[in-house]
């Protein structure tokens, strides 16, 4: 949560997260999704961006912000980024249950 709280920061300086408008909040998390790595360079799991939206969606609930990221269509698009970006790491073998079953 802290990386996308970091990342949100450096697009929108000055606004705390929960204060972002819903649709530019949109776009922030789609460019999140498309463009987040881990240190060494490595793509999350798509397990691990959805546990990290999931806390996300979690902190702007507590926050009271006024638009469901799971269901409203404001979000859809970030739905949209997210589900593409599971599929090309299942796709590139990335996700957990791909690297088990290539275990000889």
């Amino acid at each position: 949560m802290k990386l996308l709280v970091e990342f949100l920061r450096e697009k929108h300086k000055e606004t705390k997260t929960e204060d972002i408008e819903a649709k530019e909040l949109n776009e922030y998390l789609c460019q999140f999704i498309l463009s987040v790595k881990l240190k060494d360079g490595i793509d999350y799991e798509p397990s691990s961006l959805r546990d990290l939206l999931s806390s996300f969606v979690q902190h702007l609930k507590e926050c009271k912000y006024p638009v469901n990221m799971i269901e409203d269509v404001a979000f859809q698009r970030t739905r949209n980024c997210r589900e593409a970006k599971d599929k090309q790491l299942k796709k590139e073998s990335k996700g957990k249950r791909c690297r088990m079953q290539q275990r000889p």
